[in-house]
Formats: C-alpha cells, structure tokens, sequence
C-alpha cells in the first residue's frame, strides 16, 4: 500500500499538486467519501494490470472511460482522455516491450474533479525522454509509427510528466480536470 501511496503522490506532485493526497487508508474505510488531511476530497481510484498486446489498447480506452463517466465529462474530454491513454498504452506495447508481450499498469485517481493517470511498463525504457516528445519522432519507423504520441498525450492532457530509465521501464503520468464535479459532495453517489 506504501508504494501505491508514493506513486499518487509523484504524479500529484508532476502537476504541482504537492500536498493534494495524504495517505488514503481512511478514505479507503470510508467509501472514498473522508476528506483527507483536510485539504480535497478524495473521491475514487482504479489500479489495473493488463498484458502488453495490441488488443488491450482498446480495453484500457474503455476502463478510464467508464471510470470517469461519474464526472459527467463532455464529449471532447471523453475523446482526449481516452486517445491520450491510447497513446500511453501504445507507447508501452511498441516501444516499451516491442511488441513481445509484458505487463502494462494504470492507475487513475480522481481527486474533486482532478483525473491523474499513469500508465507503467518494465520494459526498455527511454535513452533520452526530451528527444522521444518531439513530434514526428520515432524509433519504429518500420512499423509506419508517427510518432506523434507524446505530442497527442501533451495536447489532450492538463499536464503530462514522463519518468523512465534503461533497462527497466517507464512511466508516464497525465493529468487532466473533468467536468462539473459538483456530485462528488453527495455522499453514497
């Protein structure tokens, strides 16, 4: 659980949010609905483990979707935040385990109406992370890759953090605020 507690707290702290999440053991016993540390409402959270092949692009589209339906999102933030975890979970299957299979984590947080979501691999990792977010960039062009990713993971997101290391994988951490919130005050909902 410590470990969980951590990564929120680098990726609420990618976006400036230091201080956001305490630890949620409380929020845990009591539905999500306890404030923590008196600061924001914590509200949901989703950990997820899949396979790394191409078919699972398509389900992790679906779950962050279903996920965040509570927030009432528009249509446009609906399509941003499903093609920007798209991405991520693409990166991760090419790039990350090239193409021959792992294991691919997600982790979405609301928090009010503040979506964080990570996408983890333990895969190759990234040499140098500055050159691989540059547009047009790829180090597939065989398979016909854009590399557009990141800069689409940029334009659909809030904030957008990478972290990464040879040899041992990378995470990425995107956050994004959604809709009107206001249902997260109405307990039991």
């Amino acid at each position: 659980m410590e470990t969980r507690t951590e990564e929120r707290m680098e990726c609420a702290s990618a976006a400036g949010q230091e201080g956001v999440l305490e630890q949620t053991d409380l929020s845990r016993k009591t539905g999500g609905q306890e404030r923590v540390g008196a600061r924001r409402e914590y509200v949901n959270e989703m950990l997820l483990e899949f396979d790394a092949v191409s078919l699972n692009e398509s389900f992790a589209r679906i779950v962050v979707a279903a996920f965040i339906t509570p927030l009432n999102p528009t249509v446009e933030e609906l399509a941003d935040v499903k093609t920007a975890v798209s991405e991520a979970v693409t990166n991760a299957i090419i790039h990350g385990y090239d193409s021959r299979g792992g294991k691919i984590k997600m982790h979405c947080l609301v928090t009010g109406n503040l979506l964080t979501v990570s996408v983890e691999d333990h895969g190759a990792g990234i040499a140098d992370i500055g050159q691989a977010m540059m547009p047009l960039f790829t180090t597939r062009p065989e398979l016909e890759r854009s590399g557009m990713g990141f800069a689409f993971m940029e334009a659909f997101m809030d904030d957008l953090k990478v972290e990464s290391r040879v040899g041992e994988g990378t995470r990425i951490c995107m956050m994004k605020k959604i809709g009107d919130a206001s249902w997260t005050a109405q307990k039991g909902k």
